[in-house]
C-alpha cells in the first residue's frame, strides 16, 4: 500500500474532485485530519477556510468532528474492527504524526499498519464466506409472504430460490418487468427478515 502520497496528490485524487466531500462520512474524517495537519504546520483557520471557500466555523467543525471520530476509532478498534477503515486512511495519507499528537500516544506505527491489514484480510474472508453461502442457498423463497407484484415478477422469471436471486444480483432483478423501486424495497425487507443480506 502506498503510504507516502504528497498533499497535492491526496487533495486532487481524493478531496478536490467532482463529489461533495463534506457529505461523505469517510471524506469528512480525512478532510478534518488534513485540515488539522495543515493547522498544526502553521496555517490559520482563515487561510484554510479561504482555500476551501468555506467559513472558519466550518473548519473548526471539521476539526472537532474528525478528532472525535479518530479517538472513537482508536478506542473501539478491538470491539468494532470495522473502524480499521478510518485508521487505515490516516496511514495511507501520511497523517500518522498528527494523529499521534491528537491521541497522545504513539499508536500509528508499523505494528498498527500490520494489525489493520490483518483485520482487512479477515473482513474480506468473512464477506466471501457470506457470499458463498448466499450463492449456494437452495432454500425456496416463500412467495406467499411477498407482495403480489413481487411474486408475479419472480414467478415470470422462474426465480424460486435464494441462490437464484443472489446469482442474478440487484441490476438484473431490478430490470425485470414491473420490478420497480418499491418492489425492490419490499424484496429486500423480506430478505432481511429471513436473516439474509439485501440486494444492492
Amino acid at each position: 500500500m502506498k503510504v507516502n502520497r504528497t498533499i497535492d496528490e491526496m487533495r486532487h485524487a481524493h478531496l478536490l474532485n467532482s463529489r461533495q466531500p463534506s457529505q461523505i462520512e469517510g471524506d469528512k474524517f480525512i478532510i478534518g485530519i488534513y485540515l488539522g495537519d495543515r493547522n498544526r504546520n502553521g496555517a490559520t483557520y482563515a487561510k484554510l477556510a479561504s482555500e476551501w471557500n468555506r467559513t472558519g466555523e466550518w473548519v473548526r467543525y471539521m476539526l472537532k468532528q474528525s478528532a472525535r471520530r479518530l479517538r472513537g476509532a482508536y478506542l473501539l478498534r478491538e470491539s468494532h474492527p470495522n473502524y480499521h477503515f478510518r485508521l487505515r486512511m490516516v496511514v495511507e495519507y501520511g497523517f500518522c504524526a498528527y494523529a499521534n499528537e491528537l491521541l497522545g500516544v504513539d499508536f500509528f506505527n508499523s505494528s498498527t499498519l500490520q494489525w489493520i491489514e490483518q483485520v482487512k484480510i479477515q473482513s474480506n474472508k468473512e464477506q466471501r464466506t457470506l457470499l458463498d453461502n448466499q450463492l449456494n442457498d437452495t432454500q425456496h423463497i416463500e412467495l406467499a409472504k411477498l407482495p403480489l407484484r413481487v411474486t408475479n415478477c419472480l414467478t415470470a422469471a422462474n426465480i424460486s430460490t435464494f441462490n437464484q436471486l443472489y446469482d442474478l444480483g440487484y441490476d438484473k432483478i431490478r430490470a425485470l418487468p414491473n420490478m420497480g423501486s418499491k418492489s425492490m424495497h419490499d424484496l429486500n425487507v423480506y430478505l432481511l427478515s429471513k436473516g439474509k443480506s439485501e440486494l444492492s
